[in-house]
């Protein structure tokens, strides 16, 4: 994978210096959020039993998951879009993104003890480290640094784990015949994939522990105004507990399909996460339940050293379809809610085990297919939290991203 500077940045910091370029953020704004408008049934509801009434604006969830990075300038003109995790405590807490393709490295600012802020990529090194999962890559934090004055080692908040995708569409504006030198460069300096995401997170904290995520998109977009389409590709999350420190990557497929001639109020959209197994920050595979009754691991398929209840359960996430209200921006913006449901092994009903929110945007020209000079894409993350399956009183939380693209029929 050809690795290109992120492009969640601040024009006015965009300069050309080497092969990266700064990405800034927002570091200590202060973001209100609005309880979401209550609503009845028949204006807006969800496909999922538990959401019998949604927000009908999808800057309402927006609004309470992210922050817009304000680009500004050209971006801003040609329709670049960027957001950020908003600061809830854990999450949102990084800063910077600075993807460096002479060495593959990425480097992510304001998160105490993750190294010296550079993260490396993953290699069947000593000690092995994931360095992809399907197209995503894995970046590393140092395990430990140096102390400025003795040189004595000064344990990190290991692991520090992050991953990053990258369309395969690069953005860059026309050069005009008679542009200057300068105008040149500053073009040059705004070409950049046409979406990315990158989330970082730490499994070394009783609880969540700090992170970030961040998406984007440069340059405008086109949405058909009927049919139906359908978008897929590989996501990638990492999972954390609280109460026990503890780091899982997730590996998955997702797979997108918008209507957009029904519902008669807007375009109808569904997606899944499947296929989910989880591995170690080091890429060993950890023992995955995928089913909805944990009653039905067969002990022979748990690997060695570890029993039933080591057992991570990952059944398939759904997107809740909305009916009624907002299902994509004029902008392309998408936004919703997400959960995965499994059977209570107490009383045996079906209840939701996860749940969250998705934030997503539309790349492209959705009436084009991958391949093409402007085929469409949806780049995402998903956020949820819900009980750990493998002892009572544990919680988990999953942060992951994805770019699904249109593909041609098999």
């Amino acid at each position: 994978m050809n690795r290109i500077p992120l492009s969640l940045a601040l024009l006015a910091v965009l300069a050309a210096c080497d092969s990266s370029q700064p990405l800034i953020f927002p570091g200590d704004e202060v973001v209100e959020v609005n309880d979401a408008e209550e609503v009845t049934e028949d204006e807006a509801s969800g496909s999922d039993p538990d959401s019998s009434a949604i927000p009908l604006s999808i800057d309402e969830i927006l609004d309470a998951g992210t922050i817009e990075v304000d680009l500004g300038g050209t971006r801003e003109d040609r329709g670049d879009i960027a957001r950020t995790e908003a600061r809830d405590g854990s999450g949102g807490f990084a800063e910077a993104f600075i993807v460096n393709e002479t060495d593959d490295t990425l480097e992510i600012d304001n998160l105490a003890f993750d190294g010296l802020n550079v993260y490396t990529r993953g290699a069947n090194t000593t000690p092995a480290r994931l360095s992809d999962v399907g197209t995503i890559a894995v970046y590393h934090g140092d395990l430990v640094v140096p102390d400025f004055l003795t040189g004595a080692d000064v344990e990190q908040a290991v692991p520090y784990v992050a991953l990053y995708d990258e369309s395969e569409v690069i953005i860059m504006d026309d050069i005009p015949a008679d542009a200057t030198p300068e105008e040149i460069a500053a073009i040059e300096a705004a070409a950049r994939p046409r979406s990315t995401f990158t989330v970082v997170r730490t499994g070394d904290y009783v609880g969540f522990g700090f992170g970030g995520f961040g998406y984007d998109r440069a340059g405008d977009t086109v949405i058909a105004d009927a049919g139906q389409a359908t978008f897929s590709g590989d996501y990638a999350g990492l999972r954390v507990v609280d109460q026990f420190p503890e780091l899982l990557v997730i590996q998955a497929d997702v797979q997108i399909d918008i209507d957009f001639d029904d519902f008669n109020s807007g375009a109808g959209l569904k997606g899944v996460i499947d296929n989910r197994q989880a591995f170690t920050a080091e890429g060993d595979p950890y023992p995955t339940f995928t089913g909805l009754n944990r009653i039905e691991i067969d002990p022979a398929t748990v690997p060695a050293g570890f029993v039933n209840s080591d057992v991570v359960q990952l059944p398939e996430l759904r997107f809740v379809v909305r009916g009624g209200g907002e299902t994509i921006k004029e902008n392309g913006e998408l936004s919703g809610e997400i959960r995965s449901r499994y059977v209570n092994p107490q009383n045996g009903e079906l209840e939701t085990y996860e749940e969250g929110a998705y934030y997503a945007i539309i790349a492209g020209d959705t009436t084009s297919l991958a391949g093409d000079e402007n085929g469409g894409e949806i780049t995402g993350i998903i956020k949820i939290e819900g009980p750990d399956s493998r002892q009572l009183g544990l919680n988990l939380q999953e942060t992951g991203g994805f770019i699904a693209t249109r593909t041609q029929a098999p």
